[in-house]
Formats: C-alpha cells, structure tokens, sequence
C-alpha cells in the first residue's frame, strides 16, 4: 500500500515538473508577453468605452433617449473601444523591443512609432461606398479594429524585430556628445525607421498587385477568420477551459498557459460582436473574452465561490471552514487562489473531478442558453473578471438573462460540489479515526 502511494506521489511529481516547465517556457516567451502587455494597454481605454457603451444602452431607456445619449457622447465610444489594432501595434512595438533590448529601452518609444507607422503603410486609406464608389484619404475604421488586428500583430512583431536588428548592427546617425539625448535619439532612429518602413511599402506595393489588393484581405481570409472560427467554437472553447483547470491542479497557473494563445482569437471576436452591436446587426460569436470571463472564471471551478458555498452547507470539518470563510470575501471577486491552495485542491485527487469538470459544465450551460435564446450574446463590452457575479452577467449580455443564467451555473457547480466536499470529509474522520486508534495502541 505504502509503494502504491510512493508511486503515485512520484509520478504525480514528475508530471507536476513537466508541466510546470512547459508553463514556464509559454510564461517567458517574450512575443506571447509583449502580446498580453499589449492588450493591457488597450484595457483602461476599452474600459471607458465599455463604460459609455452601458450607459448609452441602459436596460429601460426609451429609443429616444438612446439616441440623445449617443449625440451627447459623439464618437467617444469609437475612438476608445474600435480603435484595438492602432493600440496593439504600439504596444508590442513597445513591449516586444523592451524584452528584445533591455539595455536600450530609451529606444522602445520609437519602436513602436515605427510599428504603428509600419501597420498605418499595409492598411489601405479607402473605402469602397455601397453604391460601388471609392472613397479615398480616409481609414476604414474596421481596418483599425477587430478586423485589422491580426494583420497589427505580425506586422508590429515583424518591424520590431527589423528595426531592433538595425539599431543592434549601429546603422545609425551619431550625434556629438554635447547634443541632448532627446535628439540624439531621434536622429539614430532615421535610418533604421526608413529602411524598417521601406520593407513594409514595399510589401504594399507587392499585394496591390495581387487580387486581394491588401494583406488586410489575405490576412482576414486565410487566417484570422479560419482561426477565430476554430477557436470560438464549442469543442475549442471546452478544451481550452480544460485545459486551464488541468495546469492548475498541478499548480500551474492554467491562465497563463493556455490565454496568451487564444486571448487573441477570443478578444477579435469581442471585438467583432463590439462592431455589429454598435451597428445594430446581429452578434456573430458565442464565445467571446467576455463569455469566458463571466461564464468560466466567474462562476466555474476558478471562481471557487461554488466550492465555498457548498463547504458551507455540509462541510463538519474545521479546517475546511475555516478556509471557506478565508476565502468567501476573495471569492465574491472571483479570485480563487485561497480556495485553490487553503483546502487544498491542488494534487488532491478527489476535489480535482469538480475542479476540473467546473469550468466546461458553466461554459456549456452557457453556451446552450446563448444558442437556444434564452440569453443574448455578449456586446463586446469589457467587463472586469472581478465583477460580482449576476452583475457581470448583466453587463456583459446588457440583458438579466445573462445574470441570471451565471446564477444557474452557480447553482449547478454548487450541487457538483457538495458530493466530493462530502466525501473528503468522510475520507477526513476515517483518517482522524484511524490515527486515534494506532495513538491509543502505541499507549
């Protein structure tokens, strides 16, 4: 029995080890980074966005007073929210060359100016009017939102990667030591900013020729839409929620694995539900950022107020008590990490079926409730994960229903819980049991 249990642990260990070097090299891949630093950037301004979004389109408010709410704040809520791929381009120009060039971080400001100058070259400056006439000199506005992102990312990584090579091979104008350091650094970024930009024209030049006249048109059709498609689908989608709540047994933080990759995919379709809603055209995805937020973290096995709550109703262990009522106030604002290692669930075989199960149950109840009607899609409006639950519900779907499907969820997980939690304790008082009688012997 005792080698059973020695073998167990060790394999246990060694997965545990094996998993948490795969975290750490998707943890410390500096292009993945400077993507979610990236999108962090753009969060305070889609914040502010979201914010007006919810006032303009509050639940109750008359056409009328919608309609005067939204001449009152013109084009607030698009130059904030629509706007994604110009922020993205700064920031992992940004980011991307501070991680590539720690020691020449005065550098990273220019960086990402010739990034988003970069992005700006690929993009076409017209659009095409219904009755079939071009309009040229302006920026179609999709093209610098969701639509556009993909193309903002490899483009902005691309030109990072070139115009930090440049500066590292010192093509560059030196300037006398008596010269400020502002324009000093302004003039060693001539040349690598020319040659960098010079690449991109040229490709420009080279798909204006082709039938799709931009890469935004190649881009979109052979792989942003294929790839967002995939992964907003059902099976993807579960997978994905798997595989965090896996990593996370193992005390891997799951997130961090498994969002850097699908973050990307998640947030264009935020942003694409963002775009049809402000124009009142049918939401085109289910899964969304938003969706997995308010339908995984905050009612799923992350948001461990489930698990709390059914410790509540049946748990007779003080040690699990105790770390419930720890945990609840965290718990309210969906952070997990008090549940997660106080009961503990990390390498306890029995909590890791509903805490890995959790997750994929909320997500398709969820899912099913959108597909059916019963609940709206999510608008694309950003709501923080630490958001209440029933509340961000609410606010994510701008309908009850998606409150009150949350709270569905979190019944359900409530009821999946109470079992295992049940069983542990029974485990708990034969082990308590157990001890009591080989302490009365050895006496």
């Amino acid at each position: 029995m005792f080698e059973v249990k020695k073998m167990e642990r060790t394999f246990k260990e060694k997965l545990s080890e094996k998993l948490m070097s795969f975290a750490g090299i998707i943890g410390k891949n500096i292009y993945l980074l400077s993507l979610r630093d990236a999108f962090m950037l753009s969060f305070p301004l889609t914040m502010f966005g979201s914010i007006l979004l919810v006032v303009t389109n509050f639940p109750g408010f008359s056409e009328k007073t919608r309609e005067g709410l939204g001449a009152l704040m013109g084009h607030s809520i698009e130059s904030s929210m629509l706007l994604m791929s110009i922020f993205v381009s700064i920031g992992i120009g940004y980011y991307l060359y501070l991680y590539k060039n720690p020691k020449r971080t005065q550098d990273a400001i220019y960086s990402g100016a010739v990034a988003l100058v970069a992005f700006f070259i690929v993009t076409p400056f017209s659009v095409k009017l219904e009755n079939g006439e071009l309009m040229t000199g302006v920026i179609p506005t999709s093209l610098v939102g969701a639509q556009g992102l993909f193309v903002a990312i490899f483009v902005s990584i691309i030109s990072t990667i070139i115009y930090g090579f440049l500066l590292n091979k010192n093509l560059t104008i030196k300037m006398p030591k008596d010269v400020p350091p502002a324009i000093s650094k302004s003039f060693s970024a001539i040349i690598p900013g020319f040659l960098t930009l010079s690449v991109f024209m040229i490709i420009n030049i080279l798909f204006k020729h082709t039938k799709f006249e931009s890469i935004h048109t190649f881009v979109y059709e052979f792989l942003q839409k294929p790839l967002v498609g995939l992964g907003t689908s059902f099976f993807a989608t579960i997978i994905a929620a798997t595989l965090v709540q896996f990593f996370w047994f193992f005390g891997v933080h799951g997130h961090l694995v498994v969002n850097p990759i699908m973050d990307t995919i998640w947030n264009v379709a935020s942003l694409e539900n963002l775009n049809a809603y402000n124009a009142g055209q049918p939401l085109p995805h289910i899964v969304t950022k938003q969706f997995m937020e308010m339908f995984s973290v905050s009612i799923g096995s992350m948001g461990a107020l489930s698990a709390l709550t059914a410790i509540f109703i049946v748990s007779r262990i003080k040690q699990q008590r105790e770390v419930a009522k720890l945990g609840f106030i965290p718990g309210i604002f969906n952070i997990s990490e008090p549940t997660l290692f106080g009961l503990p669930v990390i390498l306890n075989p029995i909590l890791a079926i509903p805490w890995i199960l959790g997750s994929p149950i909320t997500i398709s109840i969820a899912y099913f409730a959108t597909k059916i009607g019963i609940m709206p899609r999510t608008t694309g409006v950003a709501v923080p994960w630490t958001m209440p639950l029933g509340i961000s519900g609410t606010l994510a779907t701008n309908s009850i229903m998606g409150g009150v499907v949350q709270i569905v969820g979190f019944v359900v997980m409530v009821l999946l819980w109470i079992p295992f939690i049940l069983y542990s304790q029974k485990q708990y008082e034969e082990e308590k049991r157990k001890n009591e009688n080989e302490a009365k012997e050895k006496e």
